[in-house]
């Protein structure tokens, strides 16, 4: 049975460090989309972590992660950088109420995002209806023949 909303919102908490491999374990997958995930994780996102640049949070039910948010708060960047929802969790809002979340930790309502062509479906018109913009497409950016769509900004490198 699927939880309403307001109790999957429930179980939002900011990921501990002693949860980085169980976090990364949700993620592996987007190494898909994003080659260097696994290095970019454990390199800058872990220990940005304790420096106070990155967060993770997490959405738990019956104690196991369903979802998952990694956003970026640096002066020259406010970034969601990942997000993931389980897909039998996929539309119950829980994917909205992250958003919600990382924005108001990076502090600022329009945070940059970037997307793979491959998500786009799912989580283009999500962002459009949320207030973000389409102001960019890279061409083989992440990889080669492939495009990222980029909201509320610009991307002029690869960075984190």
């Amino acid at each position: 049975m699927i939880e309403s909303r307001t109790n999957i919102a429930q179980g939002l908490a900011m990921a501990r460090p002693s949860e980085s491999a169980e976090v990364y374990s949700c993620l592996s997958h987007l190494e898909t989309y994003y080659p260097d995930f696994e290095r970019w994780y454990w390199d800058t996102v872990v220990p940005g972590i304790a420096a106070g640049t990155r967060m993770v949070r997490v959405v738990r039910r019956d104690n196991e992660i369903i979802a998952a948010l990694i956003a970026k708060r640096e002066r020259a960047e406010r970034k969601l950088c990942t997000l993931w929802v389980r897909p039998d969790f996929v539309g119950h809002g829980v994917g909205v109420r992250l958003i919600e979340e990382g924005r108001r930790w990076v502090g600022h309502a329009s945070p940059l995002a970037s997307v793979p062509e491959e998500r786009m479906p799912e989580l283009g018109d999500i962002l459009v209806r949320m207030g973000f913009v389409l102001t960019q497409k890279l061409d083989s950016f992440y990889r080669p023949g492939k495009a990222e769509f980029v909201f509320n900004g610009r991307l002029a490198a690869l960075n984190s």
